[in-house]
């Protein structure tokens, strides 16, 4: 059972903020985000990185409170790949978005955005979903000062097992801890930006373990109805897979999870996950051996990515291309 139409229920009539769910890819973000979409009164959305990057091109656009600017950012963003086909948004005229906005700027502009998808399925509020905005946590809160954050993470030699799997990301031990630890770590120094109460940490395991216990944290931290876990405690089962932690230890080779370690075994047991080696028998990976890792996985990873996975990032080079030639050009 969802809940597909209800309406917010916040504690002491606090205002709904930007909520941004982060961490590293294959760390179970997707499944939070369908469940906060599906089991509370916020709607769920992806957009892979369309906030920020037009945050970096604002500059190609001048002074928002000039109507004719504001007018081709948002036919810019109406456009983008993100928006049509990850976000799938609405179909809406730029001059219909532009007499919406309260106030003229970037922030108000994505704001609408994801209200105008939130309503279409009966919600008035949103949470967005991007990995990779772990690295830029600073970025989402200088457009958004109040926002929240949620930060979840997963044991990080289960995620090089997953990414192996795929067609993109690192192919060996070594390349994915560097990532995992430079993602979770970004992280977990942005808390300090904000307060205690806007930043809220998971680990995908907990929620594996304890679905009930950390829906209902999940909904402390959101400000929202404590009875909605009701709904959940019935469902939670037959949504999660619940034996999917662990699978590193029969499934990831030796080789693998020593190279993990090495880089990444003091992060590990920061986040409470055991490790195979002790600390003294972890030696950094450095060198000529680090070298060779570097490339082999990219060779990999070139040989087996996948075309459209490179089409999108294409997409969204071009675009950008054009935005900055055209204002060059004051098109």
């Amino acid at each position: 059972m969802h809940i597909n139409s209800i309406n917010p229920d916040f504690k002491d009539d606090e205002k709904w903020e930007p909520v941004f769910i982060v961490g590293h890819t294959r760390s179970g973000l997707t499944i939070l985000l369908k469940i906060l979409s599906n089991y509370t009164t916020a709607f769920g959305c992806r957009d892979q990185g369309m906030v920020l990057r037009f945050k970096d091109l604002l500059g190609r656009y001048g002074d928002l409170t000039i109507r004719s600017n504001m007018l081709r950012l948002i036919q810019d963003v109406l456009n983008s790949y993100e928006y049509k086909y990850l976000l799938k948004g609405p179909e809406i005229e730029a001059v219909e978005l532009y007499n919406r906005l309260p106030v003229m700027t970037y922030a108000a502009l994505i704001n609408e955005v994801y209200k105008s998808k939130a309503e279409l399925h009966g919600k008035v509020n949103w949470i967005e979903k991007t990995p990779y905005y772990a690295l830029r946590i600073p970025d989402l809160l200088e457009l958004f000062p109040k926002a929240r954050i949620i930060h979840m993470s997963r044991d990080g030699r289960d995620v090089a097992l997953s990414l192996f799997k795929s067609k993109h990301g690192p192919k060996n031990g070594y390349m994915a801890a560097r990532l995992w630890k430079k993602t979770i770590l970004a992280a977990r120094q942005a808390r300090t930006l904000v307060s205690p109460s806007d930043f809220h940490e998971l680990r995908y395991e907990d929620l594996l373990g304890d679905p009930v216990g950390t829906f209902s944290d999940l909904l402390e931290f959101l400000r929202m109805d404590p009875s909605l876990v009701e709904t959940w405690r019935k469902d939670s089962d037959s949504v999660l897979m619940r034996d999917n932690a662990g699978k590193w230890k029969k499934q990831l080779s030796a080789r693998d999870v020593r190279l993990f370690e090495r880089v990444a075994g003091d992060t590990l047991e920061l986040y409470g996950y055991e490790v195979v080696a002790p600390s003294n028998l972890r030696t950094p990976v450095g060198g000529v051996e680090a070298t060779i890792l570097r490339i082999q996985s990219f060779i990999i990873q070139a040989l087996t990515g996948s075309r459209e996975y490179y089409k999108r990032a294409l997409l969204k080079k071009m675009q950008a291309t054009q935005i900055r030639i055209r204002s060059m050009v004051k098109i």
